[in-house]
């Protein structure tokens, strides 16, 4: 296998464990700029063994993250929440250039992107049990909530939007892939 050549163009390549990927790339795609109809980047696509890679650094993470606290998650994402706030017009430049969206609309998305983590970052108060003493005669009822799935059961009306409603929900539940964190 030989790699591809190198290009002028900018390069995305995969992100693994916390940073950049650096291994042999066999295989590159353009990503196109709609607007133009021009290359803008390139794009690595991933060989098995770095898919494999990948899957077993996001695993190690996720047995990591599911053991965090509530509290210490809603903590994380009140911070990714206000570095989208912060990045906004970065980000919806972003979704301009690599989307064709104008950008009032590319803002409108990353807004509504906002509006999600929002929610996510009052998780722990939603994810709050209950206890009602004496519903019965000797007889108290209470109720753990944990997080048994991925998020997946969340309605959302735009299937190209549903990452962006899942991710933030998924991430503060502590659960991925459809099974909790613990």
């Amino acid at each position: 296998m030989t790699p591809t050549a190198p290009t002028s163009l900018s390069s995305i390549t995969h992100w693994i464990g916390g940073t950049p990927w650096n291994g042999l790339v066999d295989r590159w795609g353009e990503v196109y700029n709609p607007a133009q109809g021009e290359p803008a980047a390139r794009v690595a696509f991933a060989d098995a063994a770095t898919v494999d890679a990948a899957v077993a650094a996001a695993s190690a993470a996720a047995r990591t993250w599911g053991r965090t606290s509530l509290a210490a998650r809603a903590r994380i994402l009140f911070a990714f929440r206000e570095l989208v706030e912060r990045r906004k017009r970065d980000l919806a430049e972003i979704l301009t250039r690599e989307h064709g969206k104008v950008l009032s609309d590319a803002t409108g998305e990353v807004t509504r992107g906002l509006e999600v983590v929002e929610f996510a970052c009052g998780l722990p108060h939603l994810l709050k049990g209950e206890f009602s003493e004496n519903v019965s005669t000797d007889v108290d009822s209470y109720s753990i909530r944990q997080p048994l799935g991925d998020g997946a059961d969340v309605d959302v009306p735009d299937r190209h939007r549903l990452r962006q409603h899942i991710h933030p929900q998924t991430v503060g539940k502590g659960s991925i892939g459809g099974s909790v964190l613990r």
